[in-house]
């Protein structure tokens, strides 16, 4: 199995507004529905799209539909390790957009009770390529993980929210892990307000294993950066319908390249096109993923093809090109 993908199943209720209020003060609802999404599902679907095998692991509730099941199905998403918790209700995330794309979020997380295992066991870890873990019960479940954590290869780590809930001990923690770990703006500039973390030399020393932190930085683009260097990715010009999910594209099209035996450079270029064409649906599960379209977008995007295209590519989708990618696969990926 290529991946197994630890993280939240969400329901998504989106509504489009006027504008967002201020405090005591109201906004028309013009537009609103129900999105399958969630980083953990995101990051799932965009990798099993891209063509590579997924198991994905977290909890739902009782109430979680059918629709959503097949959805994950469809996409060649394993669901074995995904676990029903009894009498609980499906995390739920509520976001309002405005006509300038702004949006805000409100996350309603499902109850984990303590006796709740995730099913997945220590021993199970060795037999994926690659691990992505976006927590959801992070004390917990990452530090039953945490040493056998440390003896794998490729494990992906997105903290998210985690970054202003938890204190400086436990972050140090987490981070001790990754070789690769993801973080927009805003919890980066708070990731390092926590640790007092001046430059990139001080993260690398309280993270031996990581080898880049990516930081997607919105309309600007994205970051890299390694023990040795930094990368900018500009952005890739989309018509863009949401921005709900991008980052878990970003990160999807990043670990597909990783585990394809993609350099960082070509890692962060190809998760910035699949980002930008994810966005362009109301849901980011809903990627087109096809080889020529996305070999159009980056080749205008970067004047070149990815270092691990496929050759034979035509209209056919990237699930196509399994065996091309794998045969590209290296354990050190880190080209530059």
């Amino acid at each position: 199995m290529d991946l197994l993908a630890i993280g939240n199943i969400t329901l998504d209720s989106v509504a489009d507004v006027d504008r967002l209020p201020k405090p005591g003060r109201t906004a028309l609802i013009s537009r609103s529905r129900i999105c399958y999404g969630g980083r953990g599902a995101n990051v799932a679907v965009i990798v099993a799209k891209l063509g590579l095998t997924v198991d994905l692991a977290s909890f739902v509730g009782d109430d979680f539909p059918e629709g959503y099941v097949r959805n994950l199905e469809s996409n060649n998403i394993n669901m074995s390790r995904v676990r029903k918790i009894k009498e609980a209700q499906s995390a739920r995330i509520f976001a309002f957009k405005d006509c300038s794309q702004g949006m805000i979020y409100f996350l309603d997380p499902i109850a984990i009770p303590a006796k709740e295992k995730l099913p997945v066991s220590v021993n199970d870890l060795k037999n994926y390529r690659g691990v992505f873990i976006a927590p959801l019960d992070s004390d917990r479940h990452i530090g039953e993980f945490h040493d056998e954590l440390l003896k794998l290869r490729n494990v992906f780590l997105s903290l998210g929210e985690e970054v202003y809930r938890k204190d400086c001990g436990l972050l140090r923690r987490f981070i001790r892990f990754p070789q690769y770990l993801f973080m927009n703006q805003q919890e980066f500039s708070e990731f390092t307000r926590i640790l007092r973390i001046k430059s990139t030399r001080s993260l690398f020393k309280l993270a031996p294993r990581l080898l880049a932190l990516a930081v997607t930085v919105g309309d600007e683009g994205s970051r890299a950066y390694t023990r040795r260097k930094s990368l900018s990715i500009p952005s890739v010009p989309s018509l863009k319908r949401t921005e709900l999910g991008a980052g878990d594209a970003f990160v999807g099209g990043f670990i597909f390249s990783v585990l394809s035996g993609g350099s960082l450079l070509n890692s962060m270029r190809i998760g910035t096109v699949i980002a930008s064409m994810a966005i362009e649906k109301d849901n980011v599960q809903s990627l087109d993923a096809n080889w020529a379209r996305i070999k159009k977008r980056y080749v205008l995007s970067f004047d070149e093809l990815p270092d691990t295209w496929p050759r034979n590519s035509s209209n056919a989708t990237i699930s196509s090109h399994r065996s091309n990618s794998q045969a590209g696969y290296r354990q050190d990926q880190m080209r530059d």
